[in-house]
């Protein structure tokens, strides 16, 4: 949803930088003893005094054996207001970054981490805010634990959220699709006014569709925000709306997990029978070589010049 978009380049960190206020120095030590016996030269270390932190590895951990030396202010990391202005939390060489970047939001414990240098530098961020990392990518985006726990107006009655969601879902049943579609824009102008009031009701749920739309092509990312908008959903309206059933099928396609798809395709369709994405979808999923060309058939037949029918039929699959 190109209008909710965050990206931010990965290089975009020339800011000014701040003395840390949180860390000591270190004590002064006394200089050593001569040595009356002849030494050779200590070998130079094998690992870099900031090693780079991979998935699995705990930041809280890593900060309390190298000591955090400066701040920087990364403004304009979001464009969710829990993002406009973060605190870098570094180590210096000069004017040198020498190891990795930690964000900070809040002047709370540190969710995710900037390393390397451009072009080839990339985050990793901490999905659960347990302090260990999970997931890699060349994103800039705020983690789902963070968002939820400074989006927590919650009102049933208000029909904002799932009137984005009507229209998402009816642009990708409409013939034209959902690609410049008037319906996806009427969708992103309601979105849109989430992004700046943590007290909105339901922004919990228009974060979680946005983080999707984001982070869909790393198919854990997109089970794990579906799965939690599924439930929140529910737990909110007494239903869950189709177009989560949607996304949860295709993140379950994109993980290769074609029997959880299967079952999701299979509510969607009782839900919304006349949905032709699930239809399509039910040909995709389908292992019946007869089955897949009685779909083909029947969707060409009533549906010919649906966005979907028309990829099908161009592509032969």
């Amino acid at each position: 949803m190109k209008h909710l978009a965050s990206s931010l380049c990965v290089g975009a960190f020339l800011i000014a930088v701040m003395s840390c206020s949180d860390a000591e120095p270190p004590t002064p030590q006394q200089p050593a003893t001569p040595d009356p016996v002849a030494r050779k030269p200590s070998s130079p270390p094998s690992q870099p005094i900031h090693p780079d932190l991979e998935i699995g590895d705990s930041m809280p951990d890593y900060m309390s054996k190298h000591l955090v030396t400066h701040k920087r202010k990364i403004e304009g990391f979001s464009s969710w207001s829990e993002g406009k202005e973060l605190t870098g939390a570094t180590y210096m060489e000069g004017d040198d970054v020498v190891g990795p970047v930690f964000l900070v939001a809040n002047d709370a414990v540190p969710y995710g981490v900037l390393q390397g240098k451009p072009p080839n530098a990339y985050y990793l961020f901490d999905t659960n805010c347990d302090g260990r990392l999970d997931f890699t990518t060349t994103k800039a985006l705020l983690p789902i634990c963070l968002m939820l726990s400074t989006s927590q107006v919650t009102d049933p009655a208000d029909t904002q959220v799932r009137d984005a969601f009507d229209l998402l879902f009816q642009s990708f049943h409409v013939d034209e699709g959902p690609d410049g579609s008037p319906l996806v824009q009427r969708a992103y102008s309601i979105l849109d006014a989430f992004l700046d009031d943590p007290q909105k009701p339901n922004r919990d749920l228009a974060y979680l569709i946005w983080y999707y739309n984001e982070m869909s092509q790393i198919p854990s990312q997109g089970i794990l925000a579906m799965r939690l908008l599924e439930e929140r959903y529910q737990a909110r309206f007494g239903r869950v709306h189709p177009l989560i059933l949607l996304f949860r099928m295709e993140s379950h396609i994109n993980a290769g997990e074609f029997e959880l798809a299967r079952r999701y395709q299979t509510r969607l369709e009782q839900l919304r029978p006349d949905f032709v994405p699930a239809r399509f979808y039910r040909r995709q999923l389908s292992e019946d070589e007869a089955e897949r060309e009685a779909i083909r058939v029947n969707l060409t037949k009533e549906h010919p010049d649906h966005w979907l029918v028309k990829i099908m039929n161009q592509n032969g699959a």
